[in-house]
């Protein structure tokens, strides 16, 4: 059976032993310093003799107490009692000595001192003694000190190959094993039965349910290892030194198990939170607010988790944690001012949804997709595969047009007649356009097609086409124009109907018993021009120039393709 002494029983016996004692006879040792006001002094030969008498009567004790629960009892074994002890007691007596040497260095002992610098003395080689005289009556040599080694790493091999080779048997080391693999084999029988009831639950569409026990697999296995490791180690001899160490460890491997299962909950939880949001307001929860709120629950686990591992780690207070970081978040709130205003921004997006994860945008003429609606920053992927991280603050300041959320889309063109179509053929146009669009697919129950004569041109009668579809995909509205303009082009070519482009007229007056000149500009074959027989003349009082001259093609005045300008962006989608 171990010896243990709990330290706020030594503290106790050392206080009554060399407080009291050296209070009651203070004045009459000091010696070569005066009493001063609040403070009791006393001699280093007092003092000594005291402690040691003090320390002899408890390693006394506990050497006693060792032999009479000792599993063997032989000379031999009482002889390394009374050697440990007598070691013990030396270097004690040693140290001690040094101790007050260095207190007497101003010429004046005072017994709080004393008392502080020797009970930590006393607590460290009493400590030594138990663990020396727990190793003697269990029958092994004592342990290695760390005071008679140099280096930490000369130190921790002894002990390594002490722990390892000597105070464990082999029988120990197995029954560790059986721990460790018992906890992983309970973890995996557990891990499978969750699996087939999380294939049942989403049977019955409890999608929740089955994510809170699918997350759970990894870490059941990281705590059923922790906890084995802990459990095998209780059957094990641990030095004292690594202790505190192991349990911190093991400590911290079951708050990341338990923190990594809160990781993936999240997503269950987020889930959940949804599905209760959608109930309470009679909505559809779009999936980059789920996304929203599970990222929001992450932070909360791995902000909880830091402090918990700090707090664990450094045994720090939690009080003086939370003080801390309430410094750091003031400072941070003025180097970070940006990234607060993206985060701010983050919920005005996901509260007012102006854009949505999927949506097609137009961002500074740019088109392309929503990927991502971070906390920072939106991620926005152009047609040409560019990606581009804006700002959330950006995207609020500023006009952006949400493409994708519009409820169809408009196409709206024109096509050209000649001016020599007669008025019935302009209605058979019209007739054969409101025919094809007549209940064309996609079309909206409440934005019906229209076909009007618009307006007289300068080259052409211009007629106006409008329809609309839905749903808004972009390129299924493209192949519905692919498919009407197809039809367009074949039905107006049966009808014998023809499309206007640009042409210029030119009306020559001249005298009809003349030629006119032909004149050409660059390029022109001088053969082909004719002189006319007189200088000028006029026919009928007409006062304009006799020569007329042909217009070059190039001289055209600029006019616009038909069903590309005059449709322009009109012809696309908006």
């Amino acid at each position: 059976m171990p010896l243990h002494n709990t330290l706020w029983i030594r503290r106790i016996l050392l206080f009554f032993t060399l407080t009291l004692p050296l209070s009651a006879h203070a004045q009459g040792f000091t010696v070569g310093a005066a009493s001063q006001p609040g403070v009791t002094v006393v001699t280093s030969d007092y003092v000594s003799e005291k402690a040691l008498s003090a320390f002899e009567s408890t390693t006394a004790r506990l050497v006693a107490e060792g032999r009479a629960t000792a599993k063997v009892d032989d000379p031999q074994t009482q002889q390394r009692f009374d050697k440990v002890a007598s070691e013990i007691r030396t270097e004690f007596a040693q140290r001690l000595h040094q101790h007050l040497d260095e207190l007497e260095g101003d010429g004046v002992l005072e017994v709080s001192e004393v008392t502080e610098k020797l009970g930590h003395l006393r607590e460290e080689l009493l400590d030594e003694l138990e663990m020396m005289l727990d190793a003697i009556q269990d029958g092994h040599p004592p342990p290695p000190l760390v005071r008679k080694y140099d280096s930490a790493w000369a130190y921790t091999k002894q002990v390594l190959d002490y722990t390892v080779k000597v105070r464990n048997a082999p029988i120990d080391w197995g029954r560790f094993a059986l721990y460790v693999l018992g906890g992983l084999m309970l973890a995996w029988l557990i891990s499978k039965s969750m699996d087939l009831i999380s294939h049942a639950l989403r049977l019955k569409s409890w999608r929740s349910m089955a994510l809170l026990l699918e997350s759970s697999g990894a870490p059941l296995y990281m705590a059923a290892a922790a906890t084995g490791i802990y459990l095998g180690l209780e059957t094990l001899w641990i030095p004292g030194i690594a202790e505190p160490m192991l349990d911190k460890i093991i400590t911290s491997a079951l708050i990341i198990a338990l923190f990594w299962f809160l990781w993936g909950t999240a997503k269950a939880l987020a889930s959940g939170i949804s599905w209760i949001i959608g109930k309470t307001y009679d909505t559809n929860v779009d999936h980059h607010i789920e996304l929203f709120i599970l990222r929001v629950l992450r932070v909360i686990v791995l902000i909880s988790l830091a402090a918990t591992l700090i707090n664990v780690i450094l045994s720090s207070g939690l009080t003086g944690l939370l003080t801390g970081l309430g410094v750091i978040g003031v400072a941070l709130s003025f180097i970070l001012r940006g990234s607060i205003e993206n985060l701010a921004a983050a919920f005005t997006l996901f509260g007012d949804k102006p854009i949505r994860v999927g949506d097609l945008m137009i961002y500074k003429d740019y088109w392309g997709r929503v990927e991502d609606i971070g906390f920072r920053a939106v991620r926005f992927r152009t047609f040409d595969g560019h990606l581009f991280n804006i700002p959330n603050s950006e995207i609020i300041d500023e006009a952006i047009q949400n493409v994708g959320a519009r409820p169809y889309i408009r196409r709206r063109f024109r096509i050209s007649l000649t001016y020599d179509t007669p008025p019935e053929k302009v209605a058979e146009a019209m007739d054969i356009l409101k025919d094809i669009l007549h209940d064309h697919e996609g079309q909206p129950e409440d934005q019906p097609p229209h076909v009007l004569f618009e307006a007289y041109g300068e080259y052409d009668l211009r007629l106006l086409v409008q329809y609309y579809f839905q749903p808004p995909e972009y390129w299924d509205a493209l192949e519905l124009d692919s498919k009407i303009n197809l039809q367009i082009l074949k039905r107006f070519k049966e009808a014998g109907l023809e499309f206007a482009f640009p042409t210029n007229t030119t009306v020559l007056k001249t005298d009809p018993d003349e030629t006119p000149e032909l004149v050409w500009r660059d390029g022109a074959d001088t053969d082909a021009i004719e002189k006319p027989a007189k200088d000028n003349s006029a026919v009928d009082g007409d006062a304009s120039p006799p020569n007329k001259r042909r217009t070059n093609p190039a001289e055209r005045s600029r006019t616009e393709r038909p069903n590309e300008a005059e449709h322009g962006n009109q012809d696309g989608s908006d």
